[in-house]
């Protein structure tokens, strides 16, 4: 491949990639991260994953994921990854967290285009994958991190009482020793108005060329600090982000990030760094699987100390970026060749709205919103609530059962649809339950004494028909875990 001296344009250089080869090397190791982030970032994950006989693939996705960190020919191994995550994905769904959905569409684009990009054999042309990938990439961050920021457009998100961003700034605050802070109502409205905020500017500054390397700036810092607390883990959904925003920065930015690390590491420190990496992440893949405590406790720090290390890294390259080189990303960064690739972000926006039409509440984007659509009605500012399936009518309240883990919804005064206790019953028939339903009360001694709650359902109402318990309570409260009925 010949490519132009950039300092004096009558020299070529017969090997040096063009830079679109350095933005999919850059994106490759970053989506890499994403996926580790995921699997090391929550043991209850790797819990359920083992009841779902999942762990197998489990490894297999670590090793994929270590190599696509340090191959030189990474792209079979990122095809392959991808493919076991929409897997894994398939199986665990509905019971996913919110950017594993992002994370399967984007797997599903990678897929699509390394097609595109072959040229037979082991050959992929790598500048022709990300001309074609990178535009599907924004627009599908675009998609969903918009939702996820309108969300929050709602009366309940400004209740200092039930704000979810007061929530999870007092669950950050106490793993620092500073939990007293957030009882003071400066910081409670700082946390509530400063995440609105933030949120709802990203896309805008996005959007915009002069402002785009500020928005991913911004962007990525303050997913960074959400995630640098020591109780919720949300470095796998900030790891995404930090991939998906990349994107937005200028083309120049890659190749600098290369002579930088060359510059300041050399090759022979750079390797050292690779096999101390995947030293680590055999450690992190394996640890959890002995079920020693200690050795799950040094994991939990590793997974911490990582995290800052890695996204307080790419902060400062960023930053330093922008001091030094022009901030102004190239134009056409929107072009989606061939339009078919425009069906992934546009499933982010359908999987957005139905939210609010009450379609499939839960996985919608709308996670530490607050937001309630019930019946016709909402909390939403902007956005009416309408029905468009009766998956949520007549709820059902649960007063009492013999299954402990649904004691959470009944201490918790939460009303659940139907769909959601059917499926459940239909896998439980000689659960013990009493229910107020349709303004009568049932008292069962097993749920299968009343046919109709343990008819199992479709597969794909199973799949698809996922709702939100509805808070009995005046005012929609944050709730931060997924439970059986969710």
């Amino acid at each position: 491949m010949k490519v132009t001296n950039s300092i004096d344009p009558t020299v070529v250089n017969e090997d040096q990639p063009e830079p679109q080869s350095y933005w999919y090397s850059l994106f490759a190791v970053l989506w890499g991260m994403a996926i580790l982030f995921h699997l090391f970032g929550d043991f209850q994950t790797i819990s359920a994953w083992s009841t779902l006989e999942l762990v197998p693939l489990f490894s297999v996705m670590t090793a994929l994921a270590a190599v696509v960190l340090v191959a030189t020919r990474r792209e079979m191994a990122l095809g392959i990854m991808a493919v076991l995550q929409i897997v894994v994905f398939w199986l665990a769904f509905p019971q996913v967290s919110n950017h594993w959905i992002v994370t399967a569409a984007v797997n599903a684009g990678i897929l699509a285009v390394l097609g595109m990009s072959w040229r037979g054999g082991w050959h992929f042309d790598r500048n022709k994958f990300w001309k074609i990938f990178a535009p599907t990439g924004r627009w599908t961050l675009i998609a969903f991190y918009s939702f996820a920021a309108f969300a929050k457009w709602n009366s309940d998100f400004f209740d200092p009482a039930v704000s979810c961003g007061v929530f999870l700034a007092q669950i950050s605050a106490s793993s620092f020793g500073l939990s007293s802070l957030m009882a003071m109502p400066l910081f409670q409205w700082a946390a509530i108005i400063g995440s609105w905020a933030i949120e709802s500017a990203v896309p805008e500054l996005l959007v915009f060329r002069r402002t785009r390397y500020w928005g991913a700036l911004l962007g990525i810092t303050f997913h960074f600090v959400l995630a640098v607390d020591w109780v919720r883990h949300f470095y796998d959904f900030s790891s995404l982000l930090i991939a998906l925003f990349v994107l937005f920065l200028p083309a120049a930015f890659a190749d600098w990030v290369d002579r930088e690390l060359n510059n300041r590491l050399g090759p022979s420190r750079r390797r050292l760094v690779e096999v101390v990496g995947l030293a680590l992440i055999t450690f992190l893949a394996v640890a959890p699987g002995f079920g020693i405590e200690s050795l799950q406790v040094i994991a939990f720090i590793l997974n911490q100390a990582i995290w800052y290390v890695y996204g307080g890294a790419i902060i400062w390259l960023i930053w330093r970026f922008g001091r030094e080189e022009s901030r102004l990303p190239e134009t056409g960064m929107w072009r989606v060749r061939p339009l078919l690739l425009m069906v992934l972000p546009l499933l982010m926006v359908v999987n957005g709205f139905m939210a609010y039409g009450e379609t499939r509440r839960g996985r919608g984007f709308d996670m530490y919103s607050n937001l309630r659509t019930f019946e016709g009605q909402t909390n939403h500012w902007v956005l009416p609530a309408f029905s468009l399936t009766e998956g949520m009518s007549d709820p059902v309240v649960i007063v009492s059962t013999s299954a402990e883990e649904l004691d959470y919804y009944v201490d918790n005064d939460l009303a659940v649809s139907f769909l959601a206790l059917r499926k459940y019953m239909s896998a439980h028939p000689d659960t013990a339950i009493t229910i107020a339903y349709q303004g009568d009360q049932l008292e069962l001694a097993r749920a299968a004494d009343w046919p109709p709650l343990v008819e199992p359902l479709p597969w794909w109402q199973q799949k698809f028909m996922t709702f939100k318990p509805i808070d009995l309570r005046s005012s929609n409260r944050c709730f931060d875990q997924f439970r059986p009925l969710d």
